[in-house]
């Protein structure tokens, strides 16, 4: 299964799915932190003890803890990075369904395509890494490195 698709000038990278226990945990405690401190809050309230400060500081800690977390799980099971080659820049996007990461924009001269080893040697993975003199983009999609180099190679021959 190849985790990217190129048309054109345009590449997008998906992330491989985390096992379906791992998600289910992880979407899970998204639910806790979001739920918890609602339910902690309105039976305060139904009960008619005293609103404190603290309700509302545990409501945004565990507002913020759940959406991070939800943001993670979004990710695991949905996460893509657009790369738009065109000319003389390059953007690029990570999406996680709902959410979309920081639109980055960088000019470039010529382009250099290399692959950044992550993780344990045997396990043979490896990050896509795009520069342009001191500047670049690294992907943080994992891939196999003989799927990257096939990636490069392909890269390479529309770049010419």
């Amino acid at each position: 299964m190849h985790q990217y698709t190129l048309s054109g000038k345009s590449l997008t990278l998906k992330v491989k799915k985390s096992p379906l226990l791992v998600r289910s945990v992880m979407y899970f405690f998204s639910f806790l932190f979001f739920a918890l401190p609602i339910a902690g809050f309105v039976s305060t309230i139904v009960m008619g003890e005293q609103i404190k400060f603290g309700h509302f500081i545990m409501l945004g800690v565990f507002g913020l803890l759940g959406g991070y977390m939800w943001k993670i799980s979004l990710w695991n099971t949905h996460g893509t990075e657009l790369i738009q080659l065109s000319g003389k820049k390059i953007e690029y996007q990570a999406s996680y369904l709902w959410f979309k990461g920081p639109h980055k924009i960088i000019e470039v001269d010529a382009l250099e395509f290399s692959i950044v080893g992550i993780g344990y040697e045997e396990d043979n993975l490896g990050l896509l890494e795009i520069k342009s003199g001191e500047k670049s983009i690294r992907c943080v999609t994992k891939m196999p490195q003989d799927m990257l180099r096939d990636l490069i190679t392909i890269l390479e021959k529309q770049q010419q």
